[in-house]
């Protein structure tokens, strides 16, 4: 049976937690990855940023719309997603944009733990994490390769 020993890349880029935006976007093309651990000097992983993260940082934000009534004021919607906006367009740094708390799998989850975790969570990159430290990370095209090779 596949598990994340198996297909999770061992040499990973991570980030500390004041690294910035700028510096962030260049790992990720540098080196070809969609999302990068950040990780404290212990090397314990703190979140992750993601390309789609780096790409709210620009996005417009939508002003939730809301109705008076007497003296109160009534959000139609949630108003956790614009304050989820607002924090991402004032993000500086890896810390204040990582997804908490980091969604992870050890090196012997299966292959259909691992797809479920990604499927359930929304998630598309995994921290395999052993003993508290970062030992390697799992990503879409990982699982892909996994189930083909298992096939």
């Amino acid at each position: 049976m596949t598990n994340a020993r198996d297909i999770m890349q061992t040499e990973v880029v991570t980030a500390d937690p004041e690294t910035s935006l700028e510096a962030l976007g260049r790992l990720m093309l540098d080196h070809a990855i969609s999302g990068v651990p950040v990780v404290d000097g212990a090397g314990t992983v703190l979140g992750v940023v993601t390309e789609n993260d780096i790409i709210e940082t620009h996005e417009e934000l939508r002003f939730p719309t809301v109705v008076a009534l007497f003296d109160a004021i009534l959000y139609v919607e949630s108003s956790r997603h614009f304050e989820e906006q607002v924090r991402k367009a004032a993000a500086t740094t890896a810390k204040e944009l990582m997804h908490t708390p980091v969604v992870s799998v050890t090196p012997d989850a299966t292959l259909q733990e691992i797809a479920s975790i990604m499927t359930s969570k929304g998630v598309h990159h995994l921290p395999v994490i052993e003993a508290g430290k970062l030992v390697g990370m799992v990503g879409k095209a990982d699982v892909v390769r996994g189930i083909a090779e298992e096939g």
